[in-house]
């Protein structure tokens, strides 16, 4: 399904763009707080909270956190909800590591009346309505967080429409515990499937959703035109958990740019005044291949073990330079490679070239490219 493809774009579009405003965030000077070591920033962040900072009565940063609302009666997973983003000093960042990832982290709450901590793990159980306030601490980056707790009901976190979102969660983390052969295609199921509910539901990242609200701390009332809540906190995190899915399928992808266990090539059969052609490979394709394949191309929901598989695949021709899109079919156990043309037919006066669909990715470079530019004649 198209809408696969989709959503996966738009929530890489939506983290890309989070990532950056949190790196402009780490280096305004008048608001860092980052940990600065050999060239790197690191910094604490969460996607999808309503970030807010603190300043003194002449307007000077003081700190900077995040605030968010959640039930009362619900489990928050601090650990996952919150991420260590570094970046180096040529600009580069490496994202993704949920808390729970990485060791020495510690967390505080200021108050156990309306909800408790474990104070190593990050995970905290939210009691009775009211606002509680704690920190996180890695090294000497420090991020404050704000909670509202909300009167169970109030978001509708245990109504029957969350319940198949909250069932793909329990499937998708058991699932991520090993990648294997034998449950591959039930995870990369179940991980369409969440998207496709998580889009259905109009839930942000970590299962947020934007309202106007207020809260209040001692005397002072905080408002909010679009202030975050936490509609069903086991989502937290969810957005890394398919890493593993992409770096085990990765792994073996033969027509990808990452593995490096590409397709080789011994001939390409073509016939004039035809669109199809096919190309004999060096060796039969393997199961995990057909998988890489479908988890990297497949837009179904529902991806089905049927040992083929379709990628694209661009064909060149030589004299004009015009670059035509193509459809391969990977078959398992069979070592050839069955491609049909969506509108050329290829003429025997003139010369082809193979190039992959991920090339694009990174122009000029040819050893990325599993086709090495196979060149051909249609006879």
């Amino acid at each position: 399904m198209e809408i696969r493809r989709l959503l996966k774009q738009r929530l890489a579009v939506f983290l890309s763009i989070a990532m950056v405003f949190t790196m402009l965030l780490g280096v305004t000077p008048q608001m860092q707080t980052t940990a600065q070591a050999a060239g790197t920033t690191v910094n604490i962040t969460a996607n999808g909270l309503t970030y807010h900072w603190t300043t003194d009565m002449n307007g000077q940063f003081l700190s900077s956190g995040y605030v968010f609302g959640v039930e009362a009666k619900q489990t928050v997973y601090l650990n996952r909800l919150f991420q260590i983003s570094v970046i180096k000093s040529s600009g580069r960042g490496t994202y993704y590591n949920t808390l729970d990832k990485v060791s020495g982290v510690s967390y505080s709450l200021d108050s156990t009346k309306a909800a408790t901590l474990n104070k190593k793990t990050g995970v905290l159980k939210t009691k009775s309505v009211g606002v509680v306030q704690g920190k996180i601490k890695y090294k000497s980056e420090e991020k404050y967080f704000i909670i509202q707790i909300l009167k169970p009901g109030t978001l509708g976190t245990n109504s029957a429409k969350n319940r198949t979102i909250r069932s793909l969660i329990t499937k998708i983390r058991k699932y991520n515990k090993k990648v294997t052969a034998k449950n591959r295609y039930d995870y990369i199921t179940n991980e369409n499937k969440y998207y496709l509910e998580k889009e259905k539901l109009d839930l942000g990242s970590n299962g947020t959703r934007y309202e106007k609200g207020s809260y209040k701390i001692g005397n002072t009332t905080y408002t909010y035109s679009s202030l975050s809540y936490l509609v069903v906190p086991e989502m937290a995190g969810m957005d890394s958990e398919f890493v593993n899915l992409s770096k085990y399928s990765d792994k073996y992808n033969p027509v990808g740019t990452v593995s490096g266990k590409y397709f080789k090539i011994k001939s390409v059969n073509a016939k004039k005044n035809t669109k199809d052609f096919n190309i004999v490979l060096t060796k039969k394709v393997n199961a995990d291949q057909i998988f890489a394949i479908k988890a990297k191309y497949c837009n179904d929901t529902i991806v089905k073990n049927d040992k083929t598989a379709q990628f694209p695949i661009y064909v060149v021709n030589k004299k004009t330079g015009q670059r035509y899109y193509a459809t391969a079919v990977a078959r398992e156990g069979s070592n050839k490679l069955t491609v049909k043309m969506r509108y050329m037919k290829f003429h025997a006066k003139d010369t082809y070239q193979l190039l992959s669909y991920e090339y694009w990715f990174r122009p000029g470079v040819k050893k990325y490219d599993w086709t090495g530019w196979k060149t051909f004649k249609a006879k």
